[in-house]
This record gives structure tokens, sequence and C-alpha cells, in this order.
């Protein structure tokens, strides 16, 4: 009898035992899902914002994709602490990686980004591989060289490139795979939607890099590499790792930009482009992937507002670059997060 009411009361009780063991299995899975899908929210309003009050959807769709090309030297110099001048080169060569594939091979646009994202991941590692052999304004002296040498190959091979006219004569840009496709590339809105679902994805797989223990390397690095060295860790690896990725998102902007024209000018591998990238970056924040979006966003709109205006207006970003660095220091995204932070603390003391 005893024995059967051990049974009895085990088997009854069964049921709320696996639950008890499973709940806090469910809930550790729903943190988890909630930490995938918190870092989406930002980029997500961005750029349905952007989709509200752009002026339009081509110059939307330019501050997307050059949010991803600052993304790709954010990790470089925001996670990493290396200033590079070859953001350049990685966007210029996933641009014309993807339109010699659209021109030669006739490939469909997702295709023709992935060349793009190979490519500039390849060159990027290459590249990177001489220069972190050497650090600081020497590391940033290598990198201006290799884009010097990059800019003057657009019009040394111009019979590939175009030279000075660009890469020209694209055909219709298309959506599909295998022969089949889903959506044609041929107004501004779908070009947007397309540039920012690879924007909020590049966003979000960045984020969950830096947010782990690689990413945490990365910043180690930054900080304070010799140290790092004498913990133990593999410090050129992982900055080698670090350009790769890089030139892996920039890859896949600079096939976005191809796309976006339906041509290459010479402009998308020249220093110039660089130093845009690099301008966007900091003045959006380094060390935040969404100071990267504010700065694409700022430099753009300044651009297209004061250009008109005046013939002279880089004096203008100039100066409003200045403002930034010297009066925020952590770019439009610490401004604008201190601000919150004052505003939330100000509610609150007049709660109390």
């Amino acid at each position: 009898m005893p024995d059967e009411v051990t049974s009895t009361t085990a088997s009854a009780a069964a049921p709320y035992a696996s639950s008890i063991g499973r709940s806090p299995r469910r809930a550790g899975a729903a943190r988890r899902g909630r930490r995938a899908i918190m870092p989406l929210a930002a980029p997500v309003c961005a750029v349905a914002g952007l989709a509200i009050f752009a002026p339009s959807y081509s110059l939307a769709s330019t501050i997307v994709i050059y949010a991803i090309a600052a993304l790709g030297c954010n990790l470089l110099l925001g996670y990493t602490g290396l200033l590079s001048f070859g953001q350049g080169i990685l966007f210029g060569v996933g641009a014309f990686a993807a339109g010699l594939s659209f021109v030669h091979w006739d490939v469909q646009a997702p295709a023709g980004l992935l060349i793009a994202t190979v490519a500039g991941a390849v060159v990027a590692t290459v590249v990177g591989s001489l220069c972190i052999l050497r650090r600081d304004v020497h590391f940033v002296m290598l990198t201006f060289a290799f884009a010097s040498m990059f800019a003057y190959a657009v019009y040394l091979f111009k019979d590939v490139t175009g030279g000075e006219n660009g890469l020209r004569g694209f055909p219709a840009m298309t959506l599909g795979a295998f022969g089949s496709t889903w959506l044609e590339l041929d107004t501004g809105a779908v070009m947007f939607a397309v540039a920012s679902v690879t924007f909020v994805a590049a966003y979000w797989a960045l984020t969950r890099l830096t947010r782990s223990a690689f990413g945490a390397t990365l910043m180690a690095i930054r900080e304070n590499e010799d140290r790092a060295i004498a913990i133990g860790y593999p410090t050129m690896l992982f900055k080698l790792l670090a350009f790769t990725v890089s030139g892996l998102v920039s890859g896949v902007a600079g096939g976005l930009y191809a796309v976006f024209l339906g041509s290459v000018p010479d402009s998308a591998l020249q220093l110039e482009t660089s130093t845009m990238i690099l301008v966007m970056t900091i003045l959006g924040g380094t060390g935040s992937l969404f100071g990267s979006f504010l700065g694409s966003l700022a430099y753009l709109l300044l651009s297209h507002y004061l250009a008109p205006t005046w013939d002279r207006w880089q004096i203008l970003l100039a100066a409003a670059l200045l403002a930034v660095v010297l009066a925020l220091r952590g770019g439009l995204w610490g401004g604008l997060r201190g601000g919150l932070a004052a505003s939330v603390a100000l509610v609150r003391g007049w709660v109390r």
C-alpha cells in the first residue's frame, strides 16, 4: 500500500517537476531571444524615420549605403583603435567587383552583392595583413599609401575600370536567383527597401559580434595592445580578422552603391571616399554602431542642403565637424545620449 501511494504521488507530481525544470530554460531562452532582437530596434526605427522624413528616396538610399560603410569603419576605428584610410579601397573594390559581374557575367543583384562582399573581404585580408605589421602613425601611412595605389589603378587599368568615365553599361537591376526574377530595382522605394534591409542585417550582425568575446578582445587591443599581448592574445590575428570583417561590410556597401547608381564612378576608389567615410564615423561617434548611421545622416544632409547655397560649402561642413569633435566627446551619439540622460535626471528631480 505505501508503495502504491508513493508511485501515485510521484506520477502525479511528475508533470509539475518537469515544468519546473523547463521553466528556467524557457526563461533563459526568452531572455536570449530578447537580447538578440533588441539590437534591431534602433536601426529599424532609423530607416523608418528616413522613409518618412527624407526629402527623397534617392538621398535616403545614399545615407543608408554610406551608413553601412561607416559600420565597417567603426569596427576598425571605434572598436579596434585602427585609423585606416583604406575604407575607400574596400568600398570601391566592392563597387567595381559588383559592376564587373553585372557587365560581363550578366548576373542579378544578389549574386553581384555576394561577389562584392567576397571581393571586399579578400582585399581587406591582403591589405590588412601588410598594414598591421606596423602600429600608430606608420599603420596610418601604410593605409594611405595603399589608398593612393588603388586610386591610381583605376586610371592605369582603364580598359577594365573605364578610367575617368567609370564603369557603365549595366543591365536592368533585378532581384532573383537561378534565372528567375523576383523584383525589379527600378524605383527609389524598392532600392531604399533593399538597402535598409541590408543595413539592419549588418547592424545586427556587428552588434552581436562586438558584444561577444571577440569584440571584448578588440576593445582590449584598442585600450592597450601591449597588455593584451602580455596576457596571451594573438593580437595580430584579431586585428586581421577585424580588417576582414570590415572589408566584408564595406564591400557589400560598395556593391549596393553600384546597384543604386547603375554604374561605378571613378570616385568610388578615390582617397576622398576614404576621408568621407572616416569623417562620417568620427562625426557620429566612434565605438557606437548607431553613431555610424547618425554620422552618415548628418554628413549627407548637410551636403544636400549646403551645396546649393555656396560653392565653398565644405568650409561649413568642416566647421560643423570641428564643433562636434570639440564640444561632443562621443560624437553625435555621445551628445544625444548625454542629453537624454540629463533630461531623464531632470524629470526625476521634478517628480521627487
